[in-house]
């Protein structure tokens, strides 16, 4: 069990170790700056240094070695632009400032949209439905693509975006209307310098079955 039990926090598989930062504590419900790392050799949980900023419902993944949270919300339901990242060698945390942009469309716990591939970092943004990729090297954002016209996003509901080598796969519905639920996995090799990504599309039917289940399975593999 954490140190200390939360939830709505960011985590991600750094190698080695799981990390988890921020999130809601239980019983307080209040946002949490702490930090802790798991160990499935020893299984066993340690402390790291606490983030700069508490934050909740903010997204981690791990890039450039680093272990990388970002956005939420603070103690006062204030959405975060800022970023920061845990060095591990230093054993410090970086504040990166405006890493997303300060927009009401976007999801305030946008993890299910978020990947990365060849340690570049991708972002489905649910409202244009624009593929995005961070550039590290000046803070910014750049389009590299759309999702594919023949799918429906459903407000980011049952969506989930995940890397798989060195492809994005994209979990979703399909926009055609019937009494049966399908769901549509889409698959592009995303590049920075790319400026609109080709998908390929896999339909499968599964008749009586929410998509969410789908979406919760691929979140566990």
């Amino acid at each position: 069990m954490m140190i200390t039990p939360r939830y709505f926090f960011a985590s991600a598989d750094c190698g080695s170790v799981v990390c988890v930062a921020g999130g809601q504590q239980q019983v307080t419900e209040e946002a949490l700056s702490s930090v802790e790392k798991y160990n499935p050799e020893s299984k066993s949980w340690e402390s790291l240094p606490s983030m700069n900023m508490r934050r909740k419902f903010c997204s981690g993944f791990y890039m450039d070695s680093k272990f990388y949270v970002i956005g939420g919300i603070n103690e006062n339901r204030d959405s975060l632009t800022c970023g920061e990242c845990y060095d591990f060698e230093r054993n410090v945390w970086e504040l990166i400032p405006n890493m997303i942009e300060d927009d009401p469309s976007r999801s305030s716990q946008p993890q299910d949209f978020m990947a990365v591939v060849n340690n570049e970092l991708y972002y489905l943004d649910i409202p244009s439905h624009h593929l995005n990729v961070y550039l590290k090297n000046n803070n910014t954002w750049k389009i590299v693509g759309r999702a594919p016209a023949s799918i429906e996003l459903f407000e980011g509901w049952g969506v989930k975006l995940k890397s798989l080598g060195d492809e994005l796969v994209l979990i979703c519905r399909t926009l055609r209307k019937c009494p049966t639920l399908e769901i549509f996995m889409c698959f592009c090799t995303p590049s920075p310098e790319l400026d609109n990504v080709e998908w390929r599309v896999l339909d499968f039917h599964r008749q009586g079955r929410n998509p969410s289940i789908y979406n919760c399975c691929v979140m566990m593999a």
